[in-house]
């Protein structure tokens, strides 16, 4: 009897699917009672700050299924808050921008090194503060790309592949290769999502 009973549990969660992790404090945050209402957001928070990608999947199915305004509002709260663990190649210097350095007789954004950190691939493959980078492996930073946008180039790169640089020093051009290093990084929602987490959530709500 014991073993039916189990196994229709079982294939009665097999066809429903389990209820999110989260729901059952739900109801709690929107409870009259404020000391209420904290503890199940210090439980929501304590379970996303655990498991942000399980929290960040939980979330849409959960929002289809409640309208309560302060539920929604609680749980966006936390969403906003989340890091994820990531990795991001480090060359190990600092830039500013130079949007008139010119490049094979084009007008492109020059990276000009502020900063070279000892011990970092940048310093130790040989680049010096006040280099110009005007390429990476051939291609020039165009005139009018976002600052971000460089960063993000330089950060996707493989760890420890050579990473082929066109160097402008003192008035010449010289060609220098790079090996990024590994590092892991705290990632916030909207990296993670590379867009805006409302604009996200609206998506994935509508489905």
């Amino acid at each position: 009897m014991i073993r039916h009973l189990l196994l229709a549990c079982f294939l009665l969660g097999l066809v429903h699917g389990e209820e999110p992790r989260i729901a059952e404090f739900l109801p709690d945050l929107s409870a009259p009672e404020f000391k209420t209402r904290q503890a199940a957001m210090e439980k929501i928070q304590a379970f996303a700050k655990k498991n942000p990608d399980s929290f960040l999947k939980e979330i849409p199915p959960l929002l289809k299924k409640t309208k309560d305004p302060e539920i929604r509002l609680r749980l966006r709260e936390v969403a906003l808050g989340l890091k994820f663990k990531t990795t991001k190649s480090l060359f190990g210097f600092t830039f500013l921008l130079n949007r008139a350095s010119k490049f094979e007789n084009q007008i492109v954004s020059g990276v000009v090194l502020i900063d070279v950190v000892d011990g970092h691939p940048a310093k130790r493959d040989g680049l010096k503060a006040r280099d110009i980078i005007l390429a990476l492996n051939g291609k020039p930073f165009p005139r009018n790309l976002p600052e971000e946008e460089i960063r993000k180039i330089f950060a996707s790169q493989a760890p420890g592949k050579k990473v082929a640089l066109v160097v402008q020093r003192d008035g010449e051009t010289i060609d220098i290769e790079v090996s990024p290093m590994e590092v892991e990084v705290d990632q916030d929602i909207k990296e993670k999502l590379l867009l805006d987490f409302d604009d996200w959530l609206r998506k994935q709500t509508e489905n």
